[in-house]
């Protein structure tokens, strides 16, 4: 994956914004201070591995070169996360109708674990159907799933 110009300038900024001290590396120091600045809190084997996944010096330090690379890596662009999302809807979407029921919902999310009463099943749905028919249909579905990661 290649990263457009505008994403290229965006990523330098980011880089020089994590160097706080400016000697052109991104140490586990720096990068855990910038991940706990948003609210994280790694343990250093977390830092140590997110570092290695792309340290190919093996300094155990990110130099501009080897952050570009992770970039690119995680970066995930507008058609990839549409198409996943589609493929997601597929999921929940059982009967193939074009909407996800509270029973559809319910199902998928029992199979991979979530442990959620009813009440929060209803709530679940009644955030989502911002039309109140009831049902998720694609657009509250990707609406829902975009406001779950902002």
């Amino acid at each position: 994956m290649s990263l457009n110009i505008e994403k290229q300038q965006e990523a330098e900024e980011v880089f020089r914004d994590l160097d706080r001290d400016g000697n052109g590396f991104i140490d586990e120091s720096e990068l855990a201070t910038a991940l706990r600045r948003v609210g994280l809190n790694p343990s250093l084997k977390e830092i140590q591995s997110m570092i290695g996944e792309v340290d190919s010096d093996g300094n155990r330090k990110l130099d501009f070169d080897e952050f570009l690379r992770y970039v690119k890596h995680t970066y995930k662009d507008p058609d990839e996360i549409r198409c996943n999302l589609t493929e997601a809807f597929k999921v929940f979407d059982a009967n193939k109708d074009g909407f996800i029921s509270r029973e559809e919902l319910k199902a998928v999310l029992t199979k991979m674990g979530e442990k959620l009463s009813e009440k929060e099943f209803d709530e679940m749905v009644r955030v989502a159907d911002s039309n109140g028919d009831g049902r998720i249909d694609y657009e509250e579905y990707v609406n829902m799933m975009c406001q779950s990661t902002e």
